[in-house]
């Protein structure tokens, strides 16, 4: 086979190729959602067709007691912010990479058909082909018929230093995302700890709930023997009653928000809220968490993701006007051109044509634009700077009120475990003056439902301190990387023990 038709088949391999593969991309069954959602269906725990399905993804079961630090996990992999922002930083990536393209030579190869009665066509063409007639009659040289395939390649050599700035803006952009992936993480984190704690006291307002119950239903049988044997009122039967109904209303809406809570951490984990969870409720801490608010600001000045995010806006602000203000200087480029011109695609190597050039521009005027781009460029820059003012008064505003908040959550523990002690006191002093007669059964109930208002009271402000220093983690940026801070060994749970 001669390489002349050699020549010609690689051409129309590299011109049927291509189509067939259009012809595919453009078979709209790839574009169907469920499709799409199945090809990647590793990408996340994927969520049944309908609800009250199980998934059978092995990272996504939840037929087992999970602890909190799985739960972590399974959050920040599955949970759709996490994942937006990792997908953000795989385009920062890829753009990185793009821009890295300009510093490379940009190769073409082509194929192209011309037919037409221009003598300017006619002339060139002709002479590409090596069939040039000098007795051709320009003013009405004929049809011109040219099959023309080569290689051309372009290599930018100066452009004013505008592709040195796009890589490292690209470069800004992909540190600004990461610092975005960063956010989320510790905002997720945060969310995830706050409906952990939710549970968890959800959990014990039912434990108080169930044992009013069992309290009040114990004191209405013993009522009510007292009253079939002429020793009791009626009306104290109907009291007990209506606390009973108290204590069982009581004991459903801690059940609905122990329910609630569960939904929203499995909203958090990124499955349908109607999944049950059992979840560990061993005690946990949160370790190296900065006991004052200049220790925590110190901190949150290092870690904080948004702040970091803001810095790198304001360097890429910087780097964006002095690319504005290239475009005043000049571009310099390599050119080159390798192909083959016939008549019939006959095509030889004998007749072949090359050329290789450099092209200088210099863009004089461009209608002010040039200017104007340099003075929105640094009205950019001005922006980024307050941003970058705006973030750390922010930050420090919501370092600050953690801070605040925390010592509010600890002195409530303490006046809540002073209240539970008294009430318990005086409901033990109470149930003996009863049992005595010298109590009615009114004082009793209103003793009972002291005792239980501090309990309650007692574990609200408990798992609001908890709360509390997990927010002082995520206001200082330590919740971006959690699993650093859960301490697995249990630490002295003294509102339990209470």
């Amino acid at each position: 086979m001669s390489k002349r038709h050699m020549l010609i088949k690689a051409i129309l391999c590299l011109v049927v190729v291509p189509v067939l593969f259009s012809n595919e991309a453009l078979s709209f069954e790839r574009y169907d959602y469920d499709r799409i959602k199945d090809e990647f269906s590793d990408y996340y725990c994927p969520m049944p067709k309908a609800e009250g399905a199980s998934e059978n993804t092995a990272p996504c079961l939840l037929d087992k007691t999970l602890t909190l630090k799985a739960a972590l996990n399974m959050a920040l992999k599955n949970n759709p912010d996490t994942q937006i922002a990792a997908a953000r930083i795989d385009q920062s990536r890829a753009m990185l990479k793009k821009s890295s393209a300009a510093f490379m030579p940009s190769i073409n190869v082509y194929t192209e058909y011309t037919q037409g009665d221009f003598p300017s066509g006619f002339l060139f063409k002709t002479i590409d082909q090596r069939t040039f007639d000098p007795t051709t009659n320009f003013n009405d040289p004929g049809t011109i018929k040219n099959f023309e395939s080569g290689v051309s390649a372009q290599m930018s050599l100066f452009s004013g230093g505008r592709n040195v700035l796009g890589r490292a803006m690209a470069k800004e952009d992909l540190t600004m995302n990461t610092w975005d992936s960063m956010a989320a993480r510790n905002n997720v984190a945060a969310q995830l700890v706050n409906a952990w704690y939710d549970s968890l006291s959800a959990g014990e307002f039912i434990k108080i709930a169930e044992e009013s119950v069992a309290t009040v239903k114990s004191q209405l049988d013993i009522m009510t023997v007292r009253f079939q044997g002429g020793s009791a009122l009626k009306s104290d039967i109907l009291s007990l009653n209506v606390r009973l109904a108290q204590a069982e209303e009581d004991l459903l809406k801690s059940k609905n928000r122990f329910k609630l809570a569960t939904a929203a951490l499995a909203t958090i984990l990124g499955v349908y809220p109607t999944r049950d969870i059992s979840i560990d409720t061993a005690p946990f801490s949160l370790a190296n968490i900065p006991e004052k608010y200049e220790q925590g600001m110190a901190v949150a000045l290092e870690h904080r993701p948004e702040l970091n995010k803001v810095r790198a806006a304001v360097r890429k602000s910087r780097m964006a006007t002095d690319m504005s203000k290239s475009a005043f200087l000049p571009t310099a480029s390599l050119m080159g051109k390798y192909y083959l011109d016939d008549r019939h695609m006959d095509y030889s190597t004998d007749r072949e044509n090359w050329a290789v050039g450099v092209m200088l521009n210099w863009n004089l005027f461009s209608g002010f634009s040039d200017m104007a781009g340099s003075a929105l460029s640094d009205s950019n820059l001005r922006e980024a700077l307050s941003s970058d003012r705006k973030a750390l008064l922010s930050i420090s505003f919501d370092v600050k009120n953690a801070y605040i908040r925390c010592d509010e959550a600890t002195a409530r523990i303490d006046v809540a475990r002073r209240s539970v002690l008294m009430s318990q006191e005086s409901l033990d002093l109470v149930k003996k003056q009863y049992e005595g007669g010298s109590a009615t059964i009114t004082r009793y109930l209103e003793a009972e439902l002291d005792r239980n208002t501090a309990k309650i009271r007692a574990t609200s402000a408990y798992y609001d301190h908890e709360k509390a220093l997990a927010d002082i983690a995520r206001s200082t940026g330590l919740l971006s990387s959690p699993e650093a801070l859960i301490s697995d060994a249990s630490k002295e749970n003294d509102h339990e023990k209470k």
